[in-house]
């Protein structure tokens, strides 16, 4: 099966807040175990508007650092994989992590993540 995995990024790394990320990489990982990649552009601010942005890329896995709890149980409920708080790496690192099953995440952005989301909910 053939992986669509997004990656937000911020002047060469992994963006901070995945909503207000405007710049993706997009690896296509395919069967054969090839990798091609793109740089899109996503101008949507409206929660809607992102998910059928990333359905219209055909993705399948998310890498994020922070997200908005609505955005997280939209992409779930749409049979997307989601990773949150990846390191603050360059894109191609994450990747190559991701792949290797060896990406963590920082308890701390996740705690964090919860805490901003009951602020600003």
């Amino acid at each position: 099966m053939k992986h669509r995995i997004a990656i937000p990024i911020e002047k060469g790394s992994l963006g901070c807040q995945f909503g207000l990320c405007k710049n993706f990489m997009i690896y296509t990982i395919n069967e054969n175990g090839s990798i091609n990649s793109e740089s899109c552009f996503n101008s949507n601010d409206d929660i809607v508007k992102q998910l059928e942005w990333l359905k219209a890329h055909n993705v399948t896995d998310i890498i994020a650092y922070k997200i908005n709890r609505e955005l997280i149980e939209l992409i779930i409920k749409n049979k997307m994989n989601i990773f949150i708080g990846a390191p603050l790496q360059s894109p191609e690192e994450l990747l190559r992590s991701y792949l290797d099953g060896d990406l963590e995440s920082d308890i701390n952005v996740l705690h964090n993540n919860e805490l901003d989301n009951d602020i600003n909910n």
